[in-house]
């Protein structure tokens, strides 16, 4: 495991099949989440949310991502570092 102690936002795209409402609100909850924004609307049934994290490292992350996959509808999650200038 790589132990990178540097801080990040991370930019968290989420694909889902529930309630967009709920999905949003179950996310925003979570620790270290700055922002909830609605992408496109429709690809098949899926809908998809971008969430912006406050400043954190990559294990922090790693924790998130976990407790992310336990909202109930999501079903895909990809994550991108930004780094901090």
């Amino acid at each position: 495991m790589n132990n990178d102690a540097n801080f990040y936002h991370f930019d968290v795209r989420f694909q889902f099949n529930a309630d967009s409402v709920q999905v949003t609100n179950d996310l925003r909850e979570l620790p270290f989440v700055d922002n909830v924004l609605p992408m496109s609307k429709n690809k098949g049934q899926a809908h998809f949310l971008r969430v912006l994290t406050r400043v954190m490292t990559v294990d922090e992350m790693r924790d998130l991502r976990k407790r992310m996959q336990k909202v109930p509808g999501i079903s895909k999650i990809s994550t991108a570092k930004v780094e901090i200038e």
